[in-house]
């Protein structure tokens, strides 16, 4: 669904612990070059479109730009989520 927007070239949803669901997801999106969004409009987009517990909780930009033939490494990722300091969540 977070792919549907126009605002969106492409994003991963990752599940990460939480003590009370025992995961939760975040996601990691790219803007097209031309677009952006506060995390506000994400989640109300999302929300007319799936279920409430699979909203991310935060959403982050993307750290490394991605080239149109090229995969991110979901575990490279998810080792980002250890070391906060290299990630910016989108306000």
């Amino acid at each position: 669904a977070i792919n549907e927007l126009d605002a969106i070239d492409f994003s991963v949803v990752l599940p990460v612990p939480d003590s009370d669901y025992g995961q939760r997801p975040v996601a990691f999106i790219q803007f097209e070059k031309k677009y952006a969004m506060t995390m506000n409009e994400i989640k109300q987009y999302l929300a007319a479109r799936i279920e409430k517990f699979k909203i991310p909780d935060k959403i982050y930009k993307m750290p490394v730009f991605r080239k149109s033939c090229l995969k991110i490494s979901r575990k490279y990722l998810k080792s980002l989520l250890n070391d906060k300091s290299l990630l910016r969540i989108i306000n």
